[in-house]
């Protein structure tokens, strides 16, 4: 499979049908799962900013230090594409974190997002000829 574009805020399996509420007010969004390099994670917001923060304990506290801007107000929507150092450098865990600096947002639980990348194409490769 080649790499996807993954709608932040989509849900196609909801008991409602196909839902795209974006990267919005009121959500807390579950964890993306099985994200692999080459896909792009897509943003559309109004009223928001995208932080990819430096850590789950930055994300847990919503401490922007050390975080990077990715899109401000305005920039929506907004594409990132996973690469093979991304998978590198993500925390211990596998783990992209994003968050919205605006207001309250981090810290009432909305606008984070935890973002779990498979290992590297060609990482996965030379361990399964083990």
């Amino acid at each position: 499979i080649g790499p996807v574009t993954i709608d932040i805020g989509s849900s196609p399996s909801s008991a409602l049908g196909f839902v795209d509420l974006g990267w919005t007010d009121g959500v807390c969004y579950r964890p993306i799962t099985n994200v692999r390099p080459g896909d792009t994670l897509k943003f559309e917001y109004g009223g928001h900013d995208v932080y990819q923060m430096a850590s789950r304990d930055h994300l847990d506290n919503c401490d922007f230090t050390d975080a990077t801007k990715l899109a401000g107000f305005g920039d929506s929507p907004f594409e990132y594409v996973v690469t093979e150092s991304d998978a590198q450098q993500s925390d211990g865990d596998g783990g992209m974190y994003f968050a919205c600096s605006i207001g309250a947002h981090c810290i009432s639980g909305l606008q984070r997002l935890i973002v779990q990348i498979d290992k590297p194409l060609a990482t996965e490769r030379i361990e399964d000829r083990d």
